[in-house]
């Protein structure tokens, strides 16, 4: 009775421990490598933050994930959107923007406030009004570059 009693206990606790260790991955919809490049007046803008919000929500997301990728020197970036790089889920969207100036060789150093510039005037902020669509399919995808003016 008493080896039934314990086979019990380490039964409750073992399933108390599965229940507490969660599956980081639980949830995720399914990334695709997704790589593009930002010009501004025809070159490469590097620093600018690109955003892709769902046109419509993905199937089973309750809150649809927001893709981003920060641009290089030459413009280009990658999208994350649970780990570095790892892509953007199937689906369209429309894309914004943001941008800084690139940081300085004093990185280290704190910029003011007042001293950062959106150098494009915010006009790619909001998404619906920026024009600037992507299209994600179930595979590596290349977006056609964003030509900024």
């Amino acid at each position: 009775m008493k080896l039934l009693n314990r086979l019990r206990w380490l039964g409750v606790v073992a399933a108390l421990v599965t229940v507490g260790c969660s599956d980081e991955t639980a949830g995720r919809l399914s990334v695709y490598p997704v790589s593009g490049k930002v010009l501004y007046k025809g070159k490469p803008l590097e620093g600018a933050e690109v955003v892709l919000v769902a046109a419509a929500p993905p199937a089973g997301a309750t809150a649809p994930p927001a893709p981003t990728g920060t641009t290089g020197a030459d413009g280009s970036f990658k999208l994350t959107t649970y780990e570095k790089d790892d892509g953007a889920p199937a689906g369209k969207y429309q894309v914004k923007i943001l941008t800084t100036p690139p940081p300085s060789a004093d990185a280290g150093i704190l910029v003011k406030r007042e001293k950062v510039v959106d150098v494009l005037k915010g006009k790619y902020l909001d998404p619906s009004k920026t024009g600037l669509a992507a299209v994600v399919e179930e595979k590596s995808t290349e977006l056609p570059p964003f030509q900024l003016d």
